[in-house]
């Protein structure tokens, strides 16, 4: 009988992908040891290519593509009703739209740590003080 697999990837197949994410994971390393980065030189390289500039045509003609897309807004972020649930939005919530109000939005600085309350300069004096009391009581015995 001939058990041939078919349709599927075999283990000689995944023996030759491991391979090479092991060669370009190796790349990686050995050029983070040297300080440099190949794979970003190699990017840079690539982009300054005929095909680098074509893939950079072809980005700049999709993001003016989704520019006109945008259904006629302003980029603003909105608050408004849509089938009766509140929606913020920067493409479905239209200027013209009765229930639309301009959402500000601000920068935060996220989680922050709790600061330490200030030392007083008097329980560092008496601590000052304590321990030169203590060293002159054991360097008088």
């Amino acid at each position: 009988m001939n058990y041939r697999q078919r349709g599927a990837l075999s283990l000689l197949w995944c023996a030759v992908i491991a391979a090479i994410v092991a060669a370009v994971a190796m790349v990686v390393l050995f050029s983070m040891g040297s300080g440099r980065n190949l794979l970003a030189e190699g990017t840079a390289y690539l982009q300054h290519s005929a095909a680098g500039q074509a893939a950079d045509r072809a980005q700049a003609a999709a993001a003016a593509l989704q520019g006109q897309n945008n259904k006629g807004g302003d980029g603003a972020v909105r608050k408004c009703t849509i089938n009766g649930q509140v929606v913020y939005s920067n493409v479905d919530c239209r200027k013209d739209d009765p229930t639309s109000k301009v959402v500000e939005m601000h920068d935060t600085k996220g989680i922050e740590a709790p600061k330490a309350p200030p030392k007083s300069t008097e329980a560092a004096a008496s601590a000052d003080s304590l321990q030169q009391k203590a060293i002159d009581k054991a360097v008088d015995n």
